[in-house]
């Protein structure tokens, strides 16, 4: 079993559910979005994916459950990745009050698995093409 974290990254189709919806509104000024989806821990969706193809092809990975998660997020890490990353966006103020989820999580079997995370930084940047393409510009 697989229990991925707030799933991020480019999507197979354009219609916009609960995540990425917040994520795309965070370059359009708005944090309606974002003040909806408590602070978490972060996965990139090609991890989640790459990690329940794993799970699922290799029988010694089997009768676990293995946590999908690269790191803690919070919004105000997310408008500063949009305000470097994408200058000419209209990325929000902070969040007044946004920190990190505090509780600690154990998942170095899944990081093993895979041999690495993609990060948040990583995430949201390569979906630059997807977001402006496809739903703001």
């Amino acid at each position: 079993t697989t229990l991925p974290g707030r799933t991020m990254g480019p999507m197979l189709h354009g219609a916009l559910s609960l995540t990425p919806g917040a994520v795309a509104s965070g370059l359009k000024n708005d944090t309606a979005g974002a003040k909806s989806l408590p602070n978490k821990w972060f996965v990139d969706v090609r991890d989640c994916s790459r990690e329940l193809f794993l799970a699922l092809t290799t029988p010694s990975l089997g009768g676990k459950r293995y946590l999908v998660v690269a790191e803690r997020f919070d919004w105000n890490q997310v408008y500063g990745i949009y305000r470097r990353n994408f200058p000419k966006a209209q990325v929000p103020e902070d969040i007044e009050g946004s920190e990190p989820w505090a509780q600690r999580l154990e998942f170095t079997e899944s990081t093993e698995i895979l041999g690495g995370w993609i990060s948040l930084k990583a995430s949201l940047t390569l979906v630059r093409a997807w977001v402006t393409e496809s739903l703001i510009w």
